[in-house]
């Protein structure tokens, strides 16, 4: 049996624009602790919207 799997970081990538805007609006409720390990990646210039800090 395996042991529950805990991530550090979060990438999504290539998100498309209506799952940006979906997030903006959920973000707000998404914990504060959950927030710091998001990243989003979009389809057009791979720019970052949220990001991690380095550890």
């Amino acid at each position: 049996m395996l042991p529950p799997c805990r991530p550090k970081e979060i990438h999504i990538v290539n998100a498309p624009p209506i799952f940006l805007c979906a997030f903006n609006v959920i973000y707000k409720f998404i914990p504060k602790k959950i927030q710091d390990r998001l990243s989003i990646h979009s389809r057009n210039g791979g720019w970052q919207i949220f990001t991690l800090p380095y550890q």
